[in-house]
């Protein structure tokens, strides 16, 4: 972007260069990669904390009274805006604010909702996904902090950053068993499967999930 910091390209190697290129931060270490995925504290965390326990009672309510498709209809839809703000690169994003993360974040409680998400992985599209969760991540607080990290973890792992996906499922397990989807990937992970194994069938959910 215009307000970054020129480097000595003496010292950037070819694959950083790439990567720059093709949008993909590289992180100095492990650490500093764990260190992406922690949850915010202090101010910010109980900002987020006030934030969210109301919103999944207001959309739990709603779900209640008969009006849960509506519900996803309008969690996607502030999904896409999410997502299509964060396209391209060498421009800007504004930063969501505390009330919609926590409702992007909630909206994931619904399972076409995070099926939706996991199914976002292919191309720039997939990339801006990546992007807004590497955002909400840390915004979703324990006990929210789950689903979140496994569409994180499946965006990752998708598009080929094994280690991304790695970290993203120990966080969840860290704190309990996690969801069937993240076991599923926990065990893609440990058997080395190929993203390809999973990319036709969710393309193919992708499609489904699209149609009125």
């Amino acid at each position: 972007p215009a307000e970054g910091t020129p480097i000595d390209p003496e010292h950037l190697s070819a694959v950083a260069v790439a990567s720059a290129i093709s949008g993909v931060v590289l992180l100095s270490s492990r650490d500093e990669l764990v260190r992406s995925l922690e949850p915010v504290g202090g101010l910010a965390a109980a900002a987020m904390s006030h934030a969210l326990w109301p919103m999944r009672a207001a959309l739990a309510a709603r779900g209640d009274a008969g009006d849960r498709f509506a519900v996803v209809d309008e969690s996607l839809g502030l999904f896409r805006h999410a997502v299509g703000e964060r396209l391209g690169v060498g421009h800007s994003v504004r930063p969501l604010d505390v009330d919609e993360a926590a409702r992007l974040i909630v909206g994931l409680d619904d399972v076409v909702v995070r099926d939706t998400m996991i199914s976002w992985f292919d191309g720039d599209w997939g990339a801006a996904t990546l992007s807004l969760f590497a955002e909400l991540v840390p915004r979703a607080v324990p006990p929210f902090h789950i689903v979140p990290l496994t569409v994180l973890g499946w965006l990752s792992y998708l598009k080929g950053n094994g280690a991304l996906a790695g970290i993203a499922v120990d966080r969840v397990l860290e704190t309990g068993p996690g969801n069937g989807m993240l076991r599923i990937l926990d065990d893609a992970l440990r058997a080395a499967l190929p993203p390809s194994t999973f990319q036709t069938s969710l393309r193919g959910l992708r499609e489904i999930l699209a149609r009125p």
